[in-house]
């Protein structure tokens, strides 16, 4: 069954291992964001600990009878604790809070980054399927030619029975007739490498048969590729994930800046602890026994001194920013570029067709008389040859015009961030 390009799209969004990539990427920003997310919240955490001590003297009092001897510290040789803490930030100099906001960016650029990844495997699906189209219908073209070659050849020997041809209008034949096979040759070996291009994007065994349809993709309304420049980039501006990926990193970028500047400012926090042991440091005199103790109260730390180490993590996240500042204008100025550069392939494809579609109406008429007059004999089988080889030319160019304009239109569609069918 012919296959489609809608189908071929779908075929290698199925299968393609960048965009597999790119959806792990998404993940693992999503995960980062959600992880730093977590350290906003309480966080609850249980130790134990179990030890075999070493015998120390135990301190005693004695006192008059009757209480006589009486020890105060006993000599115990094994220790079990459990600690149960509950810890909740209340202030970190809004180094929490950047890197929250940090991680959000940064995932929604991952998923823009994804958009831009799975818009060149269109735009690169799109061109390959044209090209197969266009390898198809050259093969198709220089096969007809090749048939009509080998009916002029046999027309020309008859001729040449009669005495109306040449032994070298024969010969003159043959040669082109020759040649044409050749082309044929190069034209089937050119279906099969784009065929193994295609099979490739799809996920296709590279020998699978590949049967394009030829009306796919039509270009017919093309007038809106004439449209102002400048409409055409403000629409890429706001379009191209490439850009919006970008604005979402400079934004991260600031909020690192936050994030890094946090470290002059002192943190507190809440901390509560729920103890389980035996013995129980809290309980005097300490007993061989399990006892349970609480506490719960509020930790301030704040570095005083870091050899200006918060310094320099703000005039890296500084410089960061400067980067990714120029990496935006950078890329702005490369779409602009992309933008005008395609939309002029695409305005000279479509004049291209057109002059293309003259040319191949003029040659099939030029062949067509060429062919009646020799049958008449008032035209040589070198008028016919050329016609011919004209005819030929005439249609492969047409035939790369069509698939040009169709690829130059997927071009600037992508250019502009649109999206792609």
């Amino acid at each position: 069954m012919p296959l489609t390009l809608a189908q071929s799209l779908a075929l290698a969004l199925e299968h393609s291992p960048a965009l597999r990539i790119s959806e792990a990427k998404v993940d693992a920003a999503e995960a980062r964001a959600s992880e730093v997310n977590t350290q906003l919240l309480p966080q609850l955490k249980l130790t134990a600990r179990a030890a075999a001590l070493s015998e120390v003297p135990e301190m005693s009092l004695t006192l008059p009878p009757p209480i006589g001897r009486m020890v105060l510290f006993p000599s115990l040789t094994e220790n079990y604790a459990t600690r149960l803490t509950l810890q909740q930030p209340l202030f970190t100099g809004f180094r929490l809070i950047r890197s929250k906001e940090a991680a959000s960016l940064q995932s929604d650029a991952s998923k823009e980054d994804r958009q831009r990844d799975r818009a060149d495997l269109i735009l690169q699906v799109t061109a390959t399927y044209w090209n197969h189209v266009r390898a198809r219908q050259i093969e198709r073209a220089i096969s007809s030619s090749i048939a009509q070659m080998e009916e002029h050849v046999k027309d020309v020997k008859a001729f040449q029975k009669n005495g109306m041809a040449t032994d070298l209008d024969v010969r003159k034949a043959v040669v082109q007739l020759s040649a044409l096979k050749v082309r044929s040759v190069e034209a089937r070996n050119g279906v099969r490498v784009v065929s193994m291009q295609l099979n490739s994007l799809i996920g296709q065994p590279l020998d699978a048969p590949v049967q394009t349809t030829d009306g796919e993709g039509s270009t017919a309304d093309s007038s809106w590729i004439f449209g102002s420049y400048d409409q055409l980039r403000s629409e890429a501006r706001s379009a191209r994930p490439e850009i919006r990926a970008l604005e979402l990193r400079k934004q991260a970028s600031a909020a690192g800046i936050g994030a890094a500047k946090a470290g002059w400012f002192p943190s507190l926090s809440l901390v509560a602890n729920y103890d389980y042991s035996k013995p129980n440091s809290r309980i005097i005199p300490p007993k061989n026994a399990w006892e349970n103790t609480w506490d719960v109260g509020v930790n301030l730390q704040w570095n005083v001194w870091d050899w200006l180490a918060t310094t320099h993590q703000t005039a890296q996240a500084e410089a960061a920013f400067r980067q990714t500042e120029a990496a935006g204008v950078q890329i702005e100025d490369a779409v602009a570029l992309d933008v005008a550069q395609n939309q002029q392939n695409a305005q000279a494809a479509v004049e291209m067709l057109r002059v293309a579609d003259e040319g191949l109406a003029t040659a099939d008429e030029s062949r067509r008389i060429a062919e009646e007059r020799f049958r008449q004999g008032v035209a040589s089988s070198t008028d016919v040859l050329d016609s011919q080889a004209a005819a030929v030319q005439a249609d492969v160019t047409r035939i790369q015009a069509r698939a040009d304009l169709a690829i130059a239109v997927a071009r600037l569609e992508r250019a502009l961030g649109r999206p792609m069918k």
